[in-house]
């Protein structure tokens, strides 16, 4: 037939790293590993696992050839852990002010949450042989319940149990284009 559906569902596994430097230096505009330089970092990463169901249309242009477009969505539960320090060459900083004094900024903080992930594809399909053809088209993927290495940013650094706990309300779009081949046997 010319036109086609059908579903899809199972497990999916989507990570996502997000990392920021932000370096300082007092003195001059060469970043060297003098003492006077500082660095503040904080690095991100994602594990995402959940259930998704999703669907398709396929329309048969030629023979060998046809459209299709897809959609899945799903809950997942996020694992979040967010790296964060403030470093020089002299070694961590420490907090100066507050119950939080003498303490080094750098911790691993940990979350669990739930994401939700949502993909779109649309593209075409050339059958090459009875087992290969190849796939081309427009992708784009949404996700929520992200921690994002913005969204770690403490409004107050010497607040220690402020900056240690993971913001995970962050969300993303991701899109482009891509190329692929499938055997089928």
């Amino acid at each position: 037939p010319r036109l086609g559906a059908g579903w899809t569902m199972g497990v999916r596994y989507f990570q996502f790293n997000d990392d920021f430097r932000f370096y300082s230096d007092n003195l001059d505009n060469t970043f060297d590993g003098s003492v006077n330089e500082m660095q503040y970092e904080v690095n991100t990463r994602n594990r995402l696992i959940g259930f998704q169901l999703g669907g398709g249309l396929n329309y048969r242009v030629w023979n060998c050839f046809s459209l299709y477009g897809i959609g899945k969505a799903g809950i997942y539960g996020n694992h979040a852990s967010v790296s964060q320090a403030v470093y020089g060459s002299a070694g961590d900083a420490t907090v100066n002010v507050g119950p939080y004094t003498g303490n080094a900024y750098r911790f691993t903080s940990t979350s669990d949450t739930l994401a939700f992930l949502g993909q779109l594809d649309m593209g075409g399909r050339y059958q090459m042989s009875k087992c290969w053809s190849i796939d081309g088209g427009y992708r784009m993927v949404g996700v929520t319940g992200l921690a994002l290495s913005d969204g770690q940013i403490p409004s107050n650094f010497a607040y220690l149990p402020d900056a240690q706990r993971v913001q995970s309300s962050g969300s993303m779009i991701l899109h482009g284009g891509y190329v692929g081949a499938t055997f089928c046997w």
